[in-house]
C-alpha cells in the first residue's frame, strides 16, 4: 500500500501537467448529492418539493414545471443554497495542495460551478453550470448570460412574497425567455472554456501528463472513457483514480495506473503526506502488446468516446 502511495506521489512530482477530471463523487464530498432521496430536497426548495412531489435535487432541476415562475423559484433556491452562499472548504484546499505549482486543467461534468467559485480558472464544464443561462430561442446566436445576481434577486423576492411574472429572466437581445445553460435544447458549451481545453491538450497530450480522476463511476463514460484513451495513447502518461468502492482501470493502462478506493479527502491526505490507511490498487504488470486488431479497436473507441469538441478540431491523444 505504502509503495503504491509513494509511486503515485512520484508520478505527481514528475508530471509536466495534471488533467483533473471530476464528476458526482466530488460534488457529493462537498455535500451536494443530486440523487439522494432524503430531506435535503425539502430543506433546499421548501414547499415546492411537496407541491411537485420531487424526490431529489436532480428531479427538481430537470422537472418540466407548468408554471415558469415556480421553475425560477426552484432554480433560485438551489442556487442560493449551493452557489450564492458557497465558501470553498477543506476539499478545495487539499486539491490545491495536490496540484502545487503544476500546470493543470479541470474537466468536469458537475454543474455546481464550485471549481470556478474556488478560483480554479483552468476549467471546462462540459455540461454547463447553474450560474449561466442561454436564450431559449436563439441559443447559438445570442451570448450566454451570467445570472448569479439575477437568481439571488429572484430568491429575495420569492422569500418576501413579491415575485411576479415580470421577474422571469429574458434575453437582452430578443426578449425571449432565458433557459438554464445545462443539457437541453438551448444548451451551448462555453467556447472560451473549450478553447482553453484545446490549448492545454495540444500542449501536453504527448508529454508527461497525469490524469487525476475524482469521483467518476465506471458507468459515467462522458469524461472517463476519453481520458483513459488519452493515457492509453501516451506511454509517458499516468492515471490516478479516486472512487470509493467503484474502481475501474483497463488492463491496457494498468501498469501506469493507481486506484484509491477511498474518500477523496483520505486519498488527498495520502497523496500529500505519503501515508494513510486507504485501499490502494495498482500499478499492475504491463499488459501484452496490442495486436493490430486491438489497436484498430482502440482507435474506434477513441472516435466514439473522445468529445466532438476536440476530435472535430484534430485533437487526439498521442
Amino acid at each position: 500500500m505504502t509503495n503504491s502511495i509513494q509511486t503515485a506521489q512520484q508520478w505527481l512530482h514528475d508530471a509536466d501537467a495534471l488533467l483533473i477530471t471530476a464528476s458526482n463523487g466530488f460534488s457529493i464530498t462537498e455535500g451536494l448529492n443530486l440523487f439522494a432521496q432524503d430531506s435535503k430536497v425539502k430543506t433546499v426548495i421548501g414547499d415546492l418539493a411537496e407541491k411537485y412531489r420531487l424526490p431529489n435535487l436532480l428531479s427538481a432541476m430537470s422537472y418540466n414545471y407548468p408554471d415558469a415562475l415556480d421553475r425560477w423559484r426552484v432554480y433560485a433556491r438551489v442556487a442560493e443554497y449551493y452557489q450564492y452562499n458557497y465558501h470553498p472548504g477543506e476539499l478545495m484546499d487539499k486539491l490545491r495542495q495536490v496540484i502545487g505549482d503544476k500546470p493543470y486543467f479541470i474537466w468536469t461534468s458537475n454543474v455546481d460551478h464550485h471549481f470556478a467559485l474556488a478560483d480554479f480558472d483552468q476549467l471546462l464544464e462540459v455540461e454547463g453550470n447553474w450560474q449561466t443561462a442561454s436564450c431559449s430561442t436563439h441559443p447559438k446566436e445570442h451570448a450566454h448570460v451570467d445570472i448569479r445576481e439575477t437568481l439571488h434577486q429572484i430568491y429575495e423576492k420569492d422569500q418576501a412574497g413579491t415575485l411576479t411574472d415580470a421577474d422571469i429572466p429574458s434575453c437582452d437581445e430578443c426578449g425571449a425567455p432565458l433557459a438554464m445553460n445545462v443539457p437541453g435544447p438551448a444548451f451551448q458549451m462555453d467556447q472560451a472554456q473549450v478553447a482553453k481545453f484545446e490549448s492545454f491538450i495540444n500542449q501536453y497530450q504527448e508529454k508527461k501528463i497525469l490524469v487525476l480522476e475524482l469521483g467518476i463511476g465506471p458507468q459515467n463514460q462522458l469524461i472517463k472513457a476519453p481520458s483513459m484513451q488519452l493515457v492509453a495513447g501516451n506511454d509517458q502518461s499516468h492515471y490516478i483514480t479516486i472512487n470509493k468502492g467503484q474502481l475501474y482501470i483497463p488492463d491496457v493502462i494498468g501498469d501506469r495506473s493507481i486506484g484509491f478506493s477511498s474518500t477523496i479527502l483520505d486519498a488527498f491526505d495520502a497523496l500529500i503526506t505519503g501515508k494513510g490507511k486507504v485501499d490502494v490498487q495498482g500499478p499492475t504488470a504491463p499488459a501484452p502488446k496490442m495486436t493490430a486488431a486491438e489497436k484498430k479497436q482502440q482507435d474506434e473507441m477513441l472516435q466514439k468516446f473522445y468529445p466532438s469538441y476536440t476530435i472535430n478540431r484534430g485533437i487526439r491523444p498521442g
